[in-house]
């Protein structure tokens, strides 16, 4: 039996510019995600940045359930690769086409 994953999409904007489709930057994410919630609880939620709008605004898949916590998370992280940052959720959406959307609309 094939069930259908359910995910949910976060608009995440940051105050430093920020490229995740470079892997090192996307690798300290998970990291600075790492100390806030914890191994088992990353891998619950399973995050991973899929689209980089602009040099501050990225989007990140998240299981469904778990967009709260990852939220708080983001919001907590001060420091991607000795680089300081913060990191603000703008929306949260079913699918990526409406974050796209929001995102013509906001920057």
């Amino acid at each position: 039996m094939i069930t259908k994953h359910k995910n949910r999409y976060i608009l995440v904007e940051s105050t430093a510019p920020l490229d995740i489709r470079n892997p090192a930057v996307s690798q300290g994410l998970g990291i600075a995600l790492d100390l806030q919630l914890g191994q088992i609880g990353r891998m619950e939620s399973s995050p991973k940045p899929v689209f980089q709008y602009n040099q501050h605004a990225f989007i990140i898949r998240v299981n469904r359930g778990f967009e709260r916590r990852l939220m708080l998370a983001t919001a907590m992280v001060k420091e991607i690769n000795g680089q300081r940052i913060g990191l603000y959720t703008i929306k949260t959406s079913g699918t990526i086409r409406t974050l796209i959307e929001h995102c013509k609309k906001i920057y």
